[in-house]
């Protein structure tokens, strides 16, 4: 029945009606689209004829103004490509309705989208009103300077760079190419001769660079070249034709040095559409390739890039990484080590050298542990780094993971991390093989029931993540894995406490959200350097719990004892983030309970007597020797709650007092059987002069299922709702006034100190649902205005005859437009309203409440409780 009342929540309820609205609401276009289909087809047909008209006119325009070297502008390309796609759309519907088969298309789907295709034509019909000329010159570029690194090593480097400046210059070389291995230097000594040429414009008129791809063909070659030129293509298929055009813009560029980088495959010059470089047009070919195979082929003079010598590699190396590296004397053998891997290629030496200073050396080598072109999810990689010690330790964890934030950053700028999607990141992959030291183990959402014992074995290992492996039942041993900073089992089958977990000295994060009952007295006080503890299955040894110097803990007490002796011992801000459960040794506690975040207690059939100073989030449910919140003194203490819910606690009268001076944002009460009253005070008196912390930062109210409550509001505590946003009511036989009457003399102090009428100004949604014995919102002189109003529902209230609804400044002509009201049929009829002009404006926003829909939804409501029930 728990289950069941929890699906019949009235926020849940809403959700469905809302959802019956839409459907409703989507039925009746659906029938207009039905029934209308012709005249729709018919409009479009006009519509179209319109548009092909301009089509027309815009193509021949366009043709008178294409004079050689112009071309059209990407805007009217982009034009004419969507009115032909919208053609062919079109098209599709007419032989639909034209092949005489409307007995089986649907009438509707016809009508729909006829409708669609109406408002695109008329958009472009539009956007087709092209007032300047179509066409534009093309960009004069001498030639773009690209990016490159400073060179090093000169005396190899510098030296191939002369030599092809030599060969650029000479008349009788007019195909030249530079080969060797790859990550040697040769797409950077080529980025410096583009640059230099590209300064020197005595000497060559345009510099065009085209980086080619291993997976390249001619088709993909001219396009790569066209593209440079700002050529269109797309309309030559024919290689020999696109050669044609490619040969012919070429000659416009007049001198010009064509380089095309990374070279896998050769290629005749005719077929790709390049004219001979000759001593009459002046131009010439570079290229560079790792294939003196393709270098002969293309008929070049070739130019072999050299290696760095052993002594240009050390000092490259050095002067990337910093020399002071060399201060360790256990690191120098490493540090060659390094250098011999990267095999005196310059490209391997700056992206290893430039990544290996500092914490930055650790990150790189920890992500080279992975396959290549992994990528990381960028915080999961900082939360492992930091356990991992990779981030050296900090004040706090927030501290150390944005130190992982600009750690990441740096490394990104320098181009050693690859920005994937989402943020995600990925590593070059010249350094996968370097993780010497560090290991991780990581298996997710596997069937695998148990590991080898050979993973003991494993001792440098420091992280072991087994994540959402159901079916996993047994550990080995891992006494052994005493380097082990991080240990995650979360949602796996393991029952027992993995051995030898005590000797993991080292372990920071420790999550055992798994099957374990309890955690054995004198293990978790030889943990001392842990700082996430996640155990919210099974008992806990407080007083070890409290020997740790933990900063984020999700786990459950037993009892009231164990609760309030560790919340006593907490030292205020200790504790980033918590979510911890107080219960009785018999309670079972659903799943659902622990969705919260942030700093959470819940108290679940338990009576406690302290509460953390700096929870954001109280819930309580089936306590039922609660009666008032005078027997919760905990509140008093409380100074940062912002969310309170109360549930099936069956004794409780009141829940809240007028002392307590939290900043709360959100109550929610649920199953209180006997509940009468908010505030204990009310008991007493309804004074006007409530003190004005008292709700003032509540933004949503929910009371659902509370029989015998028989007002919300009293009239003193309007003034401090002024940030309510939402109200839900439900269920609540005896309830009668949302706020209550106010006495003669509350009524004359109101007018006598000229208070403000209107109420709940910020309010968003109203829902009032299933309380027959409800007769008014607020009193005659109270009135909401729907400056901000969004969602009205109210349903079986038989006994409510006024809605307090109100435009400002009574522009009655202008209702908020997001406004949306839904009440049964009958019930809005006979409402009384203050101003007719009101109802008559706030009458296009109202929707009817369908008796046949809320059947609907409640067929759905069993069948999700099925659902809930048996999955």
């Amino acid at each position: 029945m728990e289950k069941l009342a929890q699906f019949l929540e009235p926020e849940k309820l809403n959700q469905v009606l809302e959802l019956g609205k839409k459907i409703w609401d989507g039925i009746g276009k659906l029938y207009n689209y039905h029934s209308s289909a012709g005249d729709h087809v018919n409009n479009l047909k006009r519509k179209w004829e319109e548009l092909e008209g301009q089509k027309i006119d815009v193509e021949e325009k366009m043709k008178s103004e294409l004079f050689p070297r112009k071309r059209p502008k990407r805007e009217v390309e982009l034009w004419l490509q969507e009115v032909e796609t919208i053609n062919g759309e079109i098209q599709t519907i007419e032989e639909e309705g034209g092949r005489g088969i409307w007995k089986y298309f649907p009438r509707m789907h016809m009508g729909k989208l006829a409708c669609q295709k109406i408002q695109e034509v008329k958009e472009l019909y539009q956007r087709g009103g092209f007032r300047d000329s179509l066409v534009v010159d093309p960009p004069v570029s001498h030639g773009e300077e690209l990016p490159t690194t400073t060179f090093v090593g000169q005396s190899t480097t510098e030296r191939t760079i002369e030599r092809v400046r030599e060969h650029l210059l000479d008349e009788n070389f007019r195909r030249i190419a530079v080969y060797g291995m790859g990550g040697i230097g040769k797409t950077t000594v080529m980025k410096q001769i583009n640059n230099d040429l590209s300064k020197e414009r005595d000497k060559f008129d345009n510099i065009i660079w085209v980086t080619v791809s291993k997976s390249s063909s001619v088709f993909k070659l001219q396009e790569d070249i066209a593209r440079k030129l700002k050529l269109d293509l797309t309309d030559s298929e024919d290689e020999t034709t696109r050669a044609g055009k490619l040969n012919n813009e070429l000659k416009n560029w007049k001198r010009y040095v064509l380089i095309l980088d990374d070279m896998w495959e050769a290629f005749h010059l005719e077929d790709v559409g390049i004219p001979e470089p000759t001593p009459t047009n002046g131009c010439r070919l570079l290229l560079t390739t790792r294939s003196l195979e393709v270098c002969n082929r293309m008929d070049c003079v070739n130019i072999k890039m050299e290696l760095l010598s052993e002594k240009e590699s050390w000092n490259l190396f050095l002067d990337k990484v910093g020399r002071d590296v060399l201060n360790t004397q256990d690191i120098e053998p490493i540090v060659k080590e390094v250098v011999k891997e990267c095999a005196r290629l310059p490209l391997a030496i700056v992206t290893i050298a430039g990544s290996l200073k500092n914490d930055l050396q650790h990150c790189l080598l920890y992500c080279a542990l992975f396959c290549e072109d992994h990528e990381f999810e960028r915080d999961e990689l900082i939360e492992d780094l930091i356990d991992e010690g990779i981030i050296e330790r900090m004040e706090s964890r927030q501290a150390e993971s944005d130190r992982g934030h600009t750690m990441l950053n740096k490394l990104e700028r320098a181009c050693l991390l690859e920005t994937g999607i989402n943020r995600n990141v990925k590593l070059h992959d010249l350094i996968r093989d370097m993780a010497l030291e560090i290991a991780v183990l990581l298996i997710y959402n596997s069937r695998i029931t148990s590991l080898p014992n050979s993973i003991s074995d494993l001792e440098n290992l420091a992280t072991l993540r087994l994540i959402s492996c159901y079916n996993l039942y047994r550990l080995p041993s891992l006494a052994k894995l005493t380097a082990l900073r991080k240990l995650d089992l979360e949602w796996s089958r393991i029952k027992e406490i993995p051995h030898g977990l005590e000797m993991l000295v080292n372990l920071r994060y420790l999550n055992l959200d798994t099957k374990i009952p309890e955690i054995p007295s004198g293990i978790l006080s030889k943990l001392s350097q842990l700082q996430v503890l996640k155990f919210n299955c099974g008992k806990l040894n407080v007083e070890e719990i409290v020997s740790l110097k933990l900063e984020c803990f999700k786990g459950a007490f037993c009892g009231a004892d164990d609760f309030n002796k560790y919340v006593g011992s907490l030292r205020e801000g200790r504790l980033s983030h918590y979510q911890f459960i107080a219960r009785e040794m018999t309670a079972k506690i659903d799943d659902v309970y622990w969705e919260s975040k942030g700093k959470c207690v819940i108290l679940y059939n338990c009576d406690v007597s302290l509460l953390p100073k700096d929870a954001q989030t109280l819930k309580i449910y089936k306590c039922d020797n609660l009666r008032s919140s005078s027997d919760a003194s905990y509140l008093e203490c409380a100074r940062e709650l912002e969310s309170i819910s109360v549930g099936w606690c069956d004794e409780i009268e009141d829940v809240l007092s007028y002392s307590y001076t939290f900043p709360l944002q959100s109550l929610q009460l649920k199953s209180l059987g006997k509940l009468q009253v908010l505030f204990r005070e009310e008991k007493v008196a309804s004074p006007l002069d409530i003190p004005p912390v008292t709700f003032s930062y509540l933004k949503q109210f929910l009371i659902v299922g509370c029989p015998n409550i028989k007002e919300l509001f009293t009239p003193g505590l309007l003034q401090n709702l002024a940030n309510l946003e939402e109200i839900k009511v439900g269920h609540c036989e005896r309830l009668e006034e949302i706020i209550g009457a106010a006495s003669d003399e509350v009524e004359e102090e109101i007018e006598e100190e000229g208070k403000d009428t209107t109420i709940f100004p910020r309010l968003r949604e109203l829902v009032l649902c299933d309380i027959p014995r409800l007769e008014t919102i607020c009193s005659s002189s109270n009135a909401i205005v729907c400056d901000s109003l969004q969602n009205i529902e109210i349903v079986k209230c038989p006994k409510l005859k006024r809605l307090p609804l109100s435009l400002r400044d009574e522009q009655l002509s202008s209702p908020p437009s997001s406004l949306r009201i839904i009440t049964q049929k009958e019930w809005w009829e006979l409402l009384e309203w203050d101003n007719h002009a009101t109802k008559n404006a706030l009458e296009p926003l109202w929707n009817e409440f369908d008796e046949w829909m809320n059947f609907l939804c409640m067929t759905l409501f069993s069948l999700l409780y099925l659902w809930f029930i048996f999955y």
